[in-house]
């Protein structure tokens, strides 16, 4: 059976999503629907986002970017435009792990930094629990109290943290947890995780193509580079893909042989013209929307019904989209 990536090293009374497979997050083998608590929904957007963009940055730096203070103006550039998740509440954060010295974060005033010997209004030292839990585990989670920039309050929040070798540094991004008991059916549980780490990935590819890459090759080159490497799901089916609205195709995490070709005219196994009806739909819902289609699974190998979320990349003609493959 197929699984996704399971959570790791979750704070100890945290409760861990029990089965997870790469087309719907959670696996039942009864014919009831699984039930997704939004504590686990929302560990699992966390960690997802994360582990992506660490795993973009590092192939960024390797291939475009050997100088240390550019790598820090394009994690800068990156980090200040990629808020997610429904309150807007979510967030990156990249330290160093040798003294805890802030390198990108929204927060512009602790820029350079260091919050080694911060405490939380419980005095934990959160920072030294983040850099020992890299530095032993190389990820996972922490779980502390922080300003919550949605509300202005000092809230409960679980962060996960993943290293970025290159640079000695860590990146990391957290939700702010509440009482709230409420359920979400599987189906759709899996169509929030994809919107929630497409819509990350557009603002921060935004941010890096208004600061760093203004040049149309440059973008083609950063596009490429960031998401060559991510996968998501423990069967690797996940990606991302990025197009133009003309259908040239941009950036593919899974068929990079596609890049740079016209794919206007692609139809899937149904007759369905893919990208002319993604294209359709964002010229009405710029803001994101979800398409289903027949796409290869990368995994299988099998032509295999997809369900997609798709948004323009702000301020570009570009969009960028991801999805899950349904069983």
């Amino acid at each position: 059976m197929k699984v996704m990536r399971k959570l790791r090293n979750a704070y100890p009374y945290a409760l861990i999503i029990a089965l997870l497979v790469s087309c719907n997050i959670f696996d039942n083998d009864d014919d009831e629907d699984t039930r997704v608590s939004s504590y686990d929904l929302n560990s699992e957007i966390i960690q997802t986002s994360v582990t992506n963009i660490k795993t973009g940055l590092e192939n960024v730096f390797s291939t475009m970017i050997e100088d240390s203070l550019a790598r820090v103006n394009l994690s800068r550039a990156f980090v200040n435009d990629a808020i997610f998740l429904n309150d807007e509440s979510g967030y990156f954060f990249i330290a160093t792990l040798d003294d805890g010295r802030i390198v990108a974060h929204i927060n512009q005033e602790i820029l350079g930094t260091s919050l080694l010997n911060n405490q939380d209004v419980n005095g934990k030292y959160f920072v030294q629990e983040m850099i020992n839990t890299v530095s032993t585990s190389g990820s996972g989670f922490v779980e502390y109290f922080y300003l919550n920039p949605a509300t202005g309050e000092d809230e409960d929040k679980l962060s996960f943290v993943s290293g970025i070798s290159s640079e000695n540094w860590f990146i990391g991004s957290g939700f702010y947890h509440t009482e709230s008991q409420q359920q979400y059916e599987e189906s759709e549980a899996n169509e929030l995780v994809v919107a929630d780490l497409v819509e990350a990935t557009s603002k921060g590819i935004s941010g890096v193509f208004n600061e760093i890459y203004t040049d149309s090759l440059d973008q083609l080159a950063f596009s490429s580079n960031l998401i060559d490497e991510i996968t998501f799901f423990d069967d690797e089916s996940g990606y991302f893909f990025v197009f133009d609205m003309e259908g040239l195709c941009i950036a593919h995490g899974a068929e990079k042989e596609r890049e740079g070709t016209d794919m206007w005219d692609i139809q899937d196994s149904k007759g369905a013209y893919i990208i002319r009806d993604m294209v359709g739909l964002l010229q009405n819902n710029p803001e994101g929307v979800f398409y289903e289609y027949y796409w290869r699974n990368p995994n299988t190998g099998n032509d295999e019904p997809k369900k997609s979320y798709v948004t323009m990349i702000p301020n570009t003609s570009y969009f960028i989209g991801a999805g899950v493959y349904q069983e």
